[in-house]
């Protein structure tokens, strides 16, 4: 837990992320609790964002209907 606290913590002083999501075959609300819970030794708690677990398959398909609906539109209205 603590090498991943510290890699989160790094990502999270260079980039400044928004929120932070695990894939869900990856780890469980467990090991976020206790990443949550260590990333104030590394960080300020006021600047660490959002830890949280997705579905990625969900998310990619998400993605991939998004960027469809969206070239369909794009193409609509440049036919018109």
């Amino acid at each position: 837990i603590d090498a991943i606290t510290r890699l989160i913590s790094t990502f999270i002083a260079i980039i400044n992320p928004h929120a932070f999501i695990f894939c869900d075959d990856e780890v469980n609300q467990f090991v976020i609790e206790q990443i949550v819970k260590s990333c104030p030794q590394y960080i300020p708690a006021e600047h660490i964002p959002k830890i949280t677990v997705s579905n990625w398959k969900e998310d990619y398909l998400f993605g991939l209907k998004s960027l469809g609906l969206d070239l369909m539109i794009t193409r609509t209205n440049k036919e018109n």
